[in-house]
């Protein structure tokens, strides 16, 4: 019974050690959107996802994102990413951040989106 006691506390206190600001599929996290996402559709005005229109990606560092379609508007830009509020801010324009799951997100701004997907 003791061994009983004795594990369960030990594994409470590896399960309570963990981290989850280092995770960067947390996403009330501000480290979310790091890393490389690959552009999967343009979301027009409707809902209705475009997936023939252009491919590319969306780079996300700490503080920066670089943007690259074969349409070829590319870019990098300091942003800002409010995970309370889903609200991401370059480009001097506030996007909104639809979480469709950890590695699914659509970038929307006053109109329409991009879908992105994370690449693992």
């Amino acid at each position: 019974m003791k061994k009983l006691i004795k594990l369960s506390l030990i594994m409470l206190f590896v399960l309570a050690s963990c981290s989850k600001d280092d995770n960067t599929s947390d996403v009330n996290s501000s480290s979310f959107l790091v890393g490389n996402w690959e552009y999967m559709a343009y979301i027009d005005e409707n809902g209705y996802a475009w997936t023939d229109d252009d491919s590319g990606s969306y780079v996300f560092t700490k503080d920066r994102v670089k943007i690259k379609l074969e349409s070829g508007w590319d870019g990098e830009y300091e942003y800002k990413y409010l995970p309370d509020s889903n609200e991401l801010i370059f480009f001097g324009t506030i996007h909104k951040v639809e979480i469709l799951n950890n590695n699914e997100i659509i970038i929307r701004n006053s109109c329409c989106g991009s879908q992105l997907q994370r690449n693992q």
